[in-house]
């Protein structure tokens, strides 16, 4: 339901423990989407737009740069 060239990135939020686990992402544009595996951790720099997806207005981070990156340590957000 989104553009060919958007791509989603996410993370795991742990308030206590594993179980509670809460997924958190956000939409990426970039013409090369479509290079990126499944699961692949990446950091992305750009800047915030909005735009239409799925008929809703939403933010979008228009990437400037996308660089590949190893898994970090501790693969979860905790607040």
């Amino acid at each position: 339901g989104f553009p060919e060239d958007t791509f989603m990135v996410s993370r795991f939020v742990i308030t206590c423990c594993a179980a509670d686990a809460v997924p958190v992402a956000l939409y990426v544009s970039w013409p090369e989407s479509k290079t990126l595996a499944d699961d692949q951790w990446v950091e992305v720099s750009g800047q915030f737009a909005l735009q239409e997806i799925d008929q809703r207005q939403m933010p979008v981070l228009m990437a400037e740069i996308v660089t590949l990156i190893d898994i970090p340590d501790q693969p979860y957000l905790y607040p």
